[in-house]
C-alpha cells in the first residue's frame, strides 16, 4: 500500500529517499487531545511496507490547547533510523510497522544531537 502523493514530503536518510506524511486534519480524538500526533513513512519508490510512527504527543491544530509538537525532518528521519533499529524492512511486504517515538526519546539518541548542540567556548 503506497502513501498518497498530495501532502507528503521527502526526507533522505542514510543516502536513501524516503516520503513522509501528517494526516490534514485530526481525527476526533486527535482533536480532543486523546490521540497522539502519528505520521507514516515509506521508502520511495519502493513498494514495501509503511511505517506508521505514534509520537505521544497532541497535534499542534488540536481543539482543547493542549501541549503539543510539530513534526520536523530531521525527527522523521531519526524516526526512521529509530524503526530500521528495531527491525523495520521498507522494501519488504508486509503489513505496517507502528512505532513509539516520542520526543523525549528524540533528544536523548546521540546521533540526532549534532545540529542541536551548542559549540563549546574556547
Amino acid at each position: 500500500m503506497a502513501l498518497s502523493k498530495k501532502g507528503s514530503r521527502r526526507v533522505i536518510v542514510d543516502g536513501e529517499q524516503y516520503t513522509w506524511k501528517v494526516r490534514r486534519r485530526p481525527t476526533y480524538d486527535q482533536g480532543l487531545a486523546h490521540g497522539p500526533l502519528t505520521f507514516t513513512a515509506e521508502k520511495s519508490g519502493a513498494t514495501g511496507s509503511i511505517l506508521v510512527v505514534d509520537t505521544k504527543a497532541a497535534r499542534p491544530d488540536n481543539w482543547v490547547l493542549a501541549p503539543s509538537m510539530t513534526i520536523t525532518p530531521a525527527y522523521v528521519a531519526e524516526s526512521i533510523r529509530e524503526a530500521i533499529k528495531r527491525g523495520w524492512l521498507a522494501e519488504q511486504k508486509s503489513s505496517p510497522f507502528n512505532l513509539e517515538f516520542s520526543i523525549k526519546e528524540f533528544f536523548d539518541n546521540e546521533s540526532s544531537l549534532g545540529c542541536f548542540q551548542k559549540e563549546s567556548p574556547k
